[in-house]
């Protein structure tokens, strides 16, 4: 057993029996809807069936329809687990209080642009005044990065929020936009028939990526049991599986502090409804 997995299952050991008496039955793991709650389902399914049954409570799948209605559902504590992008962990670390439990091992999040590859377009500058395609105001890599270069730059380009990185992809793809944000996870995972029309214009810096966090009415004791879990499935063909559907090389323990870069960054709360509406 890996050194790092023996101090959590140390941890663990020391906690009285009875608080796995306190335990739910079921538990809520919300997952971000980077892409359509069907592929999400697909890749993320498996795993928390295979969860439910090593830690014997129900592991529910829960997504929705798009960002800004899923950073309602962390705002009022509906998942007992989510996996959220780095702006939200943050956010919802300050308020209701979502503690870090888990990263991915031996990454960055990089926030890309992507253009039609028949597009005569080598460099931001020519999106000058041009209206492009973004999944949400706070999908963290796919929207603020991106904006937050174009700003930079001093291009001025108007953003349309499209609800999905998917649906940036098709976009993109189909020739309704010149250009929109993503990450390469999200490309990588994306339909062929329109990922490989694509090509990326730019990348940003990399930062912190997404966190598995817990509500803080989730016990240590029961998030421990899951950290444990997921930093072992990289020792197994089955957890290899899920990990490979994740496009990850593995989950490792995080702390709050972790997304320190996230907050350096000065981005602040998220945009209200009404700022969302202006674009």
């Amino acid at each position: 057993m890996p050194v790092k997995n023996q101090l959590i299952f140390l941890m663990l050991s020391l906690v009285t029996p009875t608080a796995l008496s306190a335990e739910a039955e079921t538990y809520l793991f919300g997952v971000v809807p980077q892409q359509s709650a069907s592929t999400l389902a697909q890749t993320w399914g498996p795993l928390l069936s295979d969860l439910s049954k090593e830690l014997g409570v129900e592991m529910r799948f829960k997504t929705a329809p798009n960002i800004p209605e899923f950073e309602k559902q962390l705002e009022a504590g509906v998942y007992d687990f989510a996996y959220m992008n780095p702006h939200h962990f943050v956010v919802f670390n300050n308020s209701p209080g979502y503690r870090a439990l888990a990263k991915a091992r031996d990454k960055s999040i990089v926030g890309i642009v992507v253009k039609h590859k028949a597009a005569d377009i080598f460099s931001l500058e020519q999106l000058e005044n041009s209206t492009l395609a973004f999944p949400s105001p706070a999908a963290f890599a796919a929207s603020v990065l991106p904006r937050a270069e174009f700003k930079k730059r001093n291009i001025n380009i108007t953003p349309r929020y499209v609800s999905s990185h998917d649906s940036v992809y098709q976009n993109v793809a189909r020739g309704l936009f010149p250009a929109g944000g993503g990450v390469i996870r999200t490309l990588r995972a994306a339909d062929k028939k329109f990922a490989d029309q694509l090509e990326i214009l730019w990348f940003s810096e990399g930062y912190t990526p997404h966190a598995i966090a817990a509500h803080p009415r989730i016990s240590e004791y029961f998030s421990g049991r899951l950290l444990s879990v997921l930093v072992d499935l990289e020792n197994s063909d089955t957890g290899n599986e899920h990990l490979g559907r994740l496009k990850i090389k593995g989950w490792e323990s995080a702390e709050d502090s972790d997304w320190d870069d996230i907050r350096d960054l000065g981005i602040g709360a998220l945009p209200t409804a009404d700022e969302i509406g202006k674009n």
